[in-house]
């Protein structure tokens, strides 16, 4: 079983952060995502769960919360692949 985890900054070059969830979240993606940034504020924060994110966190941030945040996402991919019928962490059926 192949489990995975997004993480992606709020502002990249072609596709952001938000527009990037968003599309995501019209697929019905099980991927659960981290939203990073160094520009985001509680507004940007507040968006970004809306659509799935499972977590927002302000760069710079510390490796160990990273790592942890990323081991998380990765334990709710398990728990939805054991369970099929669960929603998904990006269509908006977990906020952390």
């Amino acid at each position: 079983m192949r489990v995975s985890c997004l993480v992606t900054d709020l502002k990249m070059p072609d596709l952001a952060g938000q527009p990037l969830l968003e599309v995501l979240a019209e697929r019905r993606s099980t991927i659960p995502a981290i939203m990073i940034s160094g520009h985001g504020d509680i507004p940007a924060a507040v968006r970004a769960m809306a659509v799935g994110a499972i977590a927002f966190l302000e760069k710079p941030c510390c490796l160990d919360t990273l790592r942890d945040t990323i081991r998380r996402a990765i334990e709710l991919a398990r728990s939805v692949t054991r369970a099929p019928h669960s929603k998904s962490p990006i269509a908006g059926g977990w906020h952390a």
